[in-house]
C-alpha cells in the first residue's frame, strides 16, 4: 500500500539521513528532496482515485464513480459490491477496478457522482479465482461483466442485501443443565 511505502521511506530518512535515501525508477535512483511534498502529492493522488464499477446493464463497459464519502478507493475494494446512483434509480454493482479521476480527454475535469455505499464491509464478496473466472466468462460469452456477475449472485445479494451469517450455531448446556443431567432417564 502507498501508506506503507511512505512510512518505510520516512523511517529510512530518519535512520540513514536524507542524503542516503532515494526511490528507484527504471534502474536509477531519484533522491527525495522534500518528503512532506511527496506525501502531499501522494495524498492528492490517492484522493483522485475512483471506483470502476460493473453494473448489471447490457452495456460492455465499466462506469466511474467517486468513492463514498469518507472512503478512499484502494485495490482492496475490487470485488466488493457497491450501491451507486444511475439515472433516476440506484443499482448494485461490483467494483471491478480502481482508476484515476483525471480529465475526460477534452481537457475538462470529469463530473462524477459518488457511490452511495460499499456493501461488503469485511472483505470483497468476489475475489481471487472466482472473480477471475467471472471475468473470463464475460469475455468468452462476449457479455458485459456486470450482467455476468449479476447472473452469478443470488437474488438477495444482487439487490444489495447483506451476506447472511453462515456461522454454525452450537447448543451448549448451562450449569443448571449439567447439574440436572444425571437425574434424567436414560434415552430421554
Amino acid at each position: 500500500r502507498a501508506e506503507d511505502v511512505v512510512a518505510h521511506i520516512d523511517h529510512a530518512v530518519n535512520v540513514c539521513g536524507e542524503d542516503h535515501v532515494g526511490i528507484g525508477t527504471d534502474g536509477g535512483i531519484t533522491q527525495i528532496d522534500d518528503l512532506k511534498a511527496y506525501e502531499a502529492r501522494l495524498a492528492t493522488e490517492i484522493a483522485r482515485r475512483l471506483l470502476q464499477v460493473a453494473l448489471p446493464l447490457p452495456l460492455p463497459r465499466l462506469f466511474d464513480y467517486l468513492p463514498p464519502p469518507g472512503h478512499a478507493a484502494t485495490p482492496a475494494d475490487i470485488g466488493r459490491r457497491v450501491r451507486v446512483p444511475f439515472g433516476r434509480r440506484e443499482l448494485v454493482g461490483l467494483v471491478a477496478g480502481i482508476g484515476d479521476a483525471g480529465e475526460d480527454g477534452t481537457g475538462q475535469e470529469r463530473e462524477l457522482r459518488a457511490a452511495e455505499a460499499l456493501l461488503d464491509d469485511d472483505a470483497p464478496l468476489l475475489q481471487g479465482e472466482l472473480l477471475d473466472s467471472l471475468r473470463w466468462l464475460a469475455r468468452y460469452l462476449h457479455a458485459p461483466l456486470g450482467e455476468t456477475v449479476a447472473t452469478a449472485l443470488p437474488a438477495l445479494l444482487r439487490q444489495g442485501e447483506p451476506l447472511p451469517d453462515t456461522r454454525v450455531a452450537l447448543w451448549q448446556l448451562t450449569e443448571a443443565g449439567r447439574t440436572a443431567l444425571p437425574r434424567l432417564r436414560a434415552g430421554s
